[in-house]
């Protein structure tokens, strides 16, 4: 009971996008109607001849203008159906992001728990009467108590010194930001500073002060190397001098001074409060999110664009197969005519002996669509019914569209004029070229191949070059 409950609901699933689309095809035929219909004039003028070309070609016997309207209607419905669906992921995360908000009634942040990692928010802050940008905020997670533990301080205190000047020239004169890192690669250390002067140079090398006197401000900065219970105090002293900032740069400054603050002292607790106001000005949080919208509708045009030149790109590479399939069966196809008119066989009995031996030889057998034997059918059909000999072999080796058809075809309208007399020999001179043009055909092709293979031949050599160096190296580190 169980599975045949299953399979009902696996098939009202199947209806259901059947007849969605169903639905689609409709509405996509309908407009293509409906631009023809509204437009006034023919098909062939409307759409690309080239296309019209290439579906009539692919297509032998079938009726161009519904092959026409059929393959626009399709790239319409694949368009109609990725822009439904792009429109319900946009709507998706626009009304994801009005019913979820980071920021709670109270101003406060949900913190991770602890082993969930720091969260980071984006959050726009203002007042009334000015906005103070975007501030990336980090929120710790929710600690338990420090867990670090020292080794090789030493080490790690000779690369601070390379490091936490940052664009500044000297300890004894810093005028910009200093770069206090919070770890070293390669070391297993949480480096906490202070400051004896803050508003100066605060623990995040931040230079804070808008005026300092000609000789500059001396601050103690303090390195706290921990590790486990262990902690390695060293000191950098360092001479500040004025980096002016503006009023609302300074503003900004002390609101990520604070943050930090908040965050630091409420380690503890489930949420993160944020100030409601600073120098008596209220302060409006607003989270910034990432252009999610933006980047889904800019995806969503690249793929519509995509689908639309692709189909176009699929029927051309079709067409060029249906040719170099013409152009492979060519030599073998005039040789078996050459025998045929050889042997007494009239150039009708000849194409109609052909095409009644493809038959018996591929019938009820599922293959690769054969362009030339479908041709040849369509104009033994045109002759069964009464067309001239000459009309019928001219169209077919138009309808081939390749010259050596053409050829033929006028090579075949020329014996019914003149009689039989040297058709032999020249199909046997067009048999000769056929073959060696078949040969540089198949030469082409290979060497196609060989082209196309060069990429992922040269993507392999690099997978086996890391698997053979990255071994090799860790083993040279390890000695």
């Amino acid at each position: 009971m169980r599975s045949s409950f299953g399979r009902k609901d696996i098939q009202n699933k199947a209806v259901g996008k059947n007849k969605l689309k169903n639905r689609l095809n409709k509405f996509a035929t309908w407009i293509v109607e409906r631009y023809i219909a509204k437009s006034g004039k023919k098909y062939q003028e409307l759409f690309s001849k080239q296309r019209i070309r290439e579906l009539s070609y692919l297509n032998p016997g079938k009726d161009v203008f519904l092959l026409v309207k059929e393959y626009y209607a399709g790239k319409i419905e694949k368009v109609i159906m990725v822009l439904l669906i792009g429109v319900w992921l946009i709507a998706l995360i626009t009304i994801l992001g009005l019913t979820q908000n980071t920021i709670s009634d109270e101003n406060t942040i949900k913190r991770n728990e602890y082993g969930g990692g720091s969260r980071f928010v984006k959050l726009n802050v203002k007042t009334e009467d000015a906005d103070y940008g975007v501030i990336e905020l980090k929120i710790s997670e929710q600690g338990i108590g420090k867990a670090t533990e020292e080794e090789n301080a030493d080490l790690t205190y000779k690369k601070l010194l390379d490091v936490v000047l940052g664009d500044n020239l000297s300890f004894e004169k810093i005028d910009g930001d200093m770069n206090l890192v919070t770890e070293i690669e390669d070391f297993p250390f949480e480096i906490r500073w202070e400051s004896s002067n803050p508003i100066i140079m605060d623990e995040r090398g931040k230079h804070g002060e808008r005026e300092i006197g000609n000789n500059g401000e001396e601050v103690l900065l303090k390195a706290i190397l921990s590790y486990g219970k262990n902690e390695y105090v060293y000191d950098f002293p360092i001479v500040v001098y004025s980096y002016k900032r503006s009023d609302e740069e300074n503003i900004a400054l002390d609101i990520d001074k604070r943050l930090k603050a908040i965050d630091e002292n409420t380690v503890l607790s489930e949420e993160f409060r944020l100030p409601n106001d600073i120098y008596g000005k209220r302060l409006e949080w607003r989270e910034v999110r990432e252009p999610v919208v933006l980047m889904i509708a800019a995806i969503l045009l690249c793929t519509l664009a995509g689908i639309w030149g692709g189909m176009d790109k699929d029927l051309e590479d079709k067409y060029k197969e249906r040719n170099y399939i013409l152009l492979a069966e060519y030599a073998e196809f005039v040789s078996k005519l050459q025998i045929f008119l050889s042997a007494g066989m009239t150039i009708r009995g000849s194409l109609e002996r052909i095409y009644r031996d493809y038959n018996k030889k591929h019938m009820g057998i599922k293959e690769v669509k054969n362009y030339l034997y479908e041709e040849l059918g369509l104009c033994i059909k045109r002759l069964n019914d009464g067309a001239g000999e000459a009309e019928c072999y001219e169209r077919l080796g138009n309808r081939c569209g390749l010259s050596c058809y053409k050829k033929l075809s006028s090579l075949l309208c020329q014996n019914l004029r003149r009689g039989n007399s040297g058709i032999v020999s020249a199909l046997q001179n067009e048999v000769d070229t056929a073959f060696e043009d078949r040969k540089l055909l198949v030469r082409k092709r290979g060497e196609e191949a060989k082209t196309k293979l060069i990429l992922p031949m040269m993507m392999l050599l690099g997978v086996v070059m890391i698997i053979i160096m990255v071994p090799a190296y860790l083993s040279f580190g390890g000695m």
